[in-house]
């Protein structure tokens, strides 16, 4: 194990270390060639594929996450990867299953930082939902795309905002609007946890009530809060702190990227 690693890196949801250590709770391990789970004293072999919304994972990795998404005794789940490897999409995905077929949840909520790549555009015009259009609207095309995988109902669409979507269902939230939010009966996909700190993180995640799936996707190499790094980010403090609790669960994906060969490029070169 590579001593300069992070939290988030040394441990990868897949116990390395199986036999010769106890094994951490919910966690994916390889035995005699075969891929098995391990959650609260249980284990049973991954010999089944994913497929939410009709989206079939590309490998190993992204049928685990999914698996996890949709494992009914894990409430909090952390995804660290690189670009491409399908951490918000599957998660978009998983979370469309869940309202709308299952029903397991009532609604969809997606929240971001709003920390820029490069200069700061400055001020810009309008009210909250046209401000936000700029953070948000990779995540709109993901769901747009999922749409024509699978149909979302109509509902969806009908009074919808500035993103062309119902709020009663589906909403964007900046993190900077959470005071006095609390969810229930929901799931809650927190993009880019590396921008927020230990103390934004733990405000978030005290707002989940009951009946709420929380997953959290980040990526500590594209850390752009000034004020974090590898290893104060909100990334690493959640996967120290609850790894090996019953109901939390973390992973890495690898694998291919579902990006074209110019982020295959970038990913290869240790710039």
């Amino acid at each position: 194990m590579n001593p300069y690693k992070h939290e988030s890196e040394k441990y990868t949801g897949f116990d390395e270390a199986w036999p010769k250590e106890e094994k951490v709770n919910n966690c994916f391990y390889w035995y005699e060639g075969k891929l098995n789970f391990y959650s609260n004293k249980n284990e049973y072999p991954i010999n089944y594929e994913n497929t939410p919304w009709k989206i079939k994972p590309l490998n190993h990795y992204q049928n685990c996450f999914m698996d996890l998404m949709l494992n009914d005794n894990i409430d909090l789940v952390t995804v660290q990867s690189g670009p491409g490897f399908g951490k918000t999409y599957l998660s978009l995905a998983t979370a469309l299953y869940q309202v709308f077929e299952k029903k397991k949840y009532e609604k969809i909520y997606v929240v971001k930082s709003n920390y820029e790549i490069g200069n700061e555009l400055g001020f810009l015009p309008g009210a909250i939902d046209e401000k936000m259009m700029p953070y948000f609207k990779p995540i709109h095309n993901f769901i747009m795309k999922l749409h024509k995988s699978r149909n979302i109902p109509k509902k969806v669409f009908d009074n919808s905002d500035v993103f062309g979507l119902n709020k009663e269902y589906i909403e964007f939230l900046p993190i900077n609007f959470l005071r006095g939010v609390d969810w229930e009966n929901s799931i809650v996909i927190v993009e880019e946890i590396q921008n927020l700190s230990r103390a934004d993180a733990r405000s978030l995640l005290s707002r989940m009530g009951n009946n709420v799936k929380c997953v959290c996707t980040g990526d500590i190499g594209q850390i752009d809060n000034p004020y974090l790094d590898k290893n104060n980010n909100a990334m690493n403090w959640i996967v120290k702190l609850f790894k090996g609790e019953s109901n939390y669960a973390h992973i890495t994906l690898k694998g291919k990227q579902t990006r074209g060969p110019i982020c295959q490029l970038v990913i290869n070169k240790d710039l």
